[in-house]
Parts: C-alpha cells; structure tokens; sequence
C-alpha cells in the first residue's frame, strides 16, 4: 500500500512516476524455458531445501536460538530460479505435501505461491527472491503462538483473532535477532 501526503504526490504515482523513497522496479517477461517434466527434479530439491532451512528454522524458535536467515535466503534463491524456468512444477510440488505440518507447508506455499505471482506480473530473479523470502518468513512467527489456539477447529472469539495476528510482530522480531 503506496501511502500519499499530497494529492500531487498521488497523481504523479497514477502518471507512472515513482513516489519518493521509492525504486522503479523492472518488468521482465518470463517464458518456461523448459517443461515441467525436466524442471520437475531441480523443483523437488528447491522446494525440498526451502522446507529444510524453514524447519531448522523452527527449531531454532523452540530452542531459543538465533535463525539462519542465510540458509533459508539461498533456498528461497534456488526456489526462485526453479520458478522462473517453470512454475507448474513448484506450485505442483507445493499443492501435494500434505504429509508435513501444516506451518511448515505454510511457510514454503507462501514462497512459491508468492513468487509465482510475481513471475507472472514480470518481477526481476532478485525481487522474486526477495518477495519469496518475504513470503516465508512473514509467518515464522506463528510458532511463538499457542499450539491449542492455531489448531483449534472453529471460529475464533475477538480476542483470540488479536492474538493470532500478534505473529506479525513476533516475525519482525525474530528477524531483527537472526543472523
């Protein structure tokens, strides 16, 4: 969400001007340069790595330990290719992996879900990378709410959908402790 300060400001944004403090972002058009029968191994391994560094992650959480934001950054990275080359195989892998649990599976289906999409607006490698990481990190910290309430059937009260969305907070916090 763009926030304006002056009308003027809103309209240069809707002629096509960048807002201040912020960057033109490039748009490439993305072709599958190969199918989804060869992109399917090297998307297997990405997503495979993605899931990896995303457990060691909550792990580290339960521990107490600092995160490694670079293993997870470089998973996000192979991901990210993976998808530029086809995204069918990804998001493929992604819908079928109902055996692991479920914030595990939400983190990484964020990410490729994430990047996906924005292949398809023509997002460059870097900011498809950037959002993918964005996208699996945003709900690390759901692991720092309550089990009983995040697997709990129902409608949730008032209170508890405050609690719940508390995870945003707790996710800015555990970057700013992660290495």
């Amino acid at each position: 969400k763009v926030k304006f300060h002056s009308r003027r400001r809103m309209d240069e944004w809707v002629k096509g001007k960048t807002p201040p403090g912020q960057r033109e972002i490039q748009v490439v058009r993305h072709v599958d340069s190969v199918p989804v029968s060869k992109e399917l191994s090297d998307a297997r391994i990405a997503v495979a790595d993605l899931e990896a560094s995303v457990a060691f992650a909550v792990e580290s959480i339960s521990s107490g330990e600092a995160i490694n934001f670079r293993a997870i950054s470089s998973a996000t990275k192979e991901l990210a290719r993976s998808l530029i080359r086809n995204p069918d195989a990804a998001i493929g892998l992604a819908m079928g992996r109902k055996q692991i649990p479920y914030s595990l599976r939400h983190c990484v289906n964020m990410a490729v879900w994430a990047m996906a999409l924005g292949r398809q607006l023509g997002l460059p490698a870097d900011d498809l990378t950037l959002l993918g990481l964005g996208a699996t990190l945003c709900d690390l910290g759901r692991e720092k709410l309550p089990t009983e309430l995040l697997e709990r059937p129902g409608s949730l009260s008032h209170w508890e959908l405050g609690v719940i969305r508390e995870h945003v907070a707790f996710s800015l916090e555990l970057l700013e402790s992660g290495d």
